[in-house]
């Protein structure tokens, strides 16, 4: 009794420690937000599922007159009295986790004039996926005042900054913890991988002098083939567990800003498609993916350009209309430009001429019915133009799409 109250009491230890370690990262994460989004020269307001302000930057002070001071954990003071209704939808829609994009609209500032803004969010969500909040940028549209290209990918990288500070803390603060349970999985199925044959051959002879007997609701003589492959099982999914959790205690902010390495594409490509297989089964029975040997080095973040080739391709399986449809992948050189490429190529449905003049819009999506933000192709954009990139697609209603991700290679190559 007495050792089970002490095991039960280290189990609560763990649990808090885990909880305290895992909530640090939460508060990392969001002061790496906070100092981002003070930064933004773009008006940023973070708003709780009750229209409370919890981040107010500068930007939004200069522009609507309010202090900090006087709005945080206030209601949202913005709103001129006849807007209140579309405001009340938008944040019904936003707790709902669907963005809002580029709503052009009128917003109240602090001596009662109302000025247009287009308005643009972005959904908070917590541990559990939960929805927990909105940020809200406002560009002020009167005229000579609508946003710069700079400011545009000044919200890039404020949501770039927040996706990997928060998924890299939170990765290391969990990593420890499904590590220890994992690794006691791991090295228990070892061993009983091991001697399961000395005990089969034991076992055998057992049957041979008594006859067959049932173990579990099955006689041992079907158990004896199925075991081994159970133990192997078992043995490879905690080395799966394993290899994720060390992929994601990489995937740190620190890590992911170095622009500096060289780059094997092929590896980018290889760990995107390893990370997304699933997703890969769930919508096509035809995924090509073609990689040439000995292509020079690129230099960059290897977590950075991993995302984007992950974004590209799910965008890709999404476009497809059933699972009879293609996707083909392919890596390359054209030593006319100079230039590795990325080639991704669907069977989809293709894109309109009203969606290709907003793709690489913050905000813009067709999906928003399954919470898609629409910051994939805004956010790949902004990586692939800090790696001196390029980004093209070729595209035709009903017949598919493909897109290309060009990069040059390694200075120390040429």
């Amino acid at each position: 009794m007495q050792k089970n109250t002490m095991q039960d009491r280290q189990e609560n230890i763990n649990s808090v420690g885990t909880q305290k370690r895992a909530g640090r990262s939460w508060q990392q994460a969001n002061h790496m937000l906070q100092a981002v989004i003070k930064s933004c020269p773009l008006p940023i307001v973070v708003l709780d599922n009750s229209a409370n302000v919890k981040i107010w930057n500068p930007a939004a002070e200069n522009t609507f007159g309010w202090k900090e001071e006087e709005v945080i954990d206030k209601h949202y003071p913005l709103i001129p009295d006849y807007k209140k209704e579309e405001f009340k939808e938008n944040l019904k829609k936003m707790i709902d986790g669907v963005a809002v994009t580029k709503l052009e609209t009128l917003r109240k500032r602090k001596d009662g004039v109302n000025i247009p803004v287009s308005l643009s969010t972005s959904v908070l969500r917590d541990q559990k996926e939960c929805v927990i909040g909105s940020i809200i940028m406002l560009a002020d549209i009167t005229e000579n005042n609508r946003p710069t290209e700079e400011q545009n990918m000044m919200w890039a990288g404020l949501m770039l900054t927040y996706n990997m500070s928060a998924i890299g803390n939170l990765a290391s603060a969990i990593a420890h913890e499904i590590n220890n349970p994992n690794n006691f999985i791991l090295a228990n199925a070892q061993f009983l991988a091991e001697v399961w044959p000395t005990l089969s051959r034991n076992l055998k002879r057992y049957i041979t002098d008594n006859g067959d007997f049932v173990l579990g609701k099955l006689r041992y003589s079907e158990v004896d083939t199925i075991i081994p492959e159970m133990l192997n099982g078992l043995v490879e999914g905690a080395k799966r567990i394993k290899d994720i959790v060390a992929d994601l205690k990489d995937f740190t902010w620190q890590e992911s800003m170095q622009h500096n390495r060289n780059i094997d594409i092929n590896k980018i490509v290889e760990s995107a498609l390893h990370m997304i297989q699933n997703k890969i089964i769930k919508y096509t029975d035809f995924f090509c993916c073609t990689l040439r040997d000995n292509l020079p080095q690129i230099k960059g973040s290897f977590h950075q350009l991993e995302q984007v080739v992950v974004n590209v391709i799910v965008n890709a399986l999404q476009a497809l209309p059933d699972r009879s449809s293609a996707i083909f992948v392919e890596t390359f050189f054209d030593e006319t430009e100079g230039l590795v490429i990325v080639k991704v190529r669907d069977e989809g449905t293709g894109m309109t001429e009203d969606v290709q003049r907003n793709i690489y819009n913050p905000f813009f999506t067709t999906r928003s019915h399954r919470g898609c933000t629409g910051l994939g192709l805004f956010i790949c954009l902004a990586i692939i133009k800090i790696h001196k990139g390029i980004i093209k697609y070729e595209t035709e209603p009903g017949r598919g799409t493909t897109f290309f991700l060009k990069f040059p290679m390694s200075s120390n190559q040429i």
